[in-house]
């Protein structure tokens, strides 16, 4: 389901990158999430990603592996396809939330 805005995604354990990276949502479903990404991630790598409902302005958080990358055609940056980790019952619920925002 198309879902855009801010994402930020902090590796698992925290030296792969050595930070927070900021990426930017393109798609969002209740099993994973398309992320475009300025700096490349490595395909295995798991990431502590957090984005953000709209209302009421709560941070969902969770982890994800990186299962997919592909350089972007014509622009700097990657896109990653990242796969949920056994989401919680309380996260699987946020972002069924977010995906049903999305499709209203």
């Amino acid at each position: 389901m198309p879902y855009d805005g801010p994402v930020t995604a902090q590796p698992i354990p925290q030296g792969l990158m050595g930070r927070t990276c900021p990426m930017f949502a393109e798609d969002l479903s209740e099993t994973g999430l398309r992320v475009s990404s300025p700096e490349f991630v490595e395909l295995g790598s798991q990431l502590l990603v957090s984005f953000f409902k709209r209302v009421p302005k709560e941070e969902v958080r969770t982890v994800g592996t990186v299962v997919w990358v592909e350089k972007l055609d014509g622009k700097e940056g990657w896109r990653l396809g990242l796969s949920f980790d056994a989401p919680s019952p309380a996260t699987t619920a946020e972002v069924r939330g977010l995906v049903k925002d999305q499709t209203q």
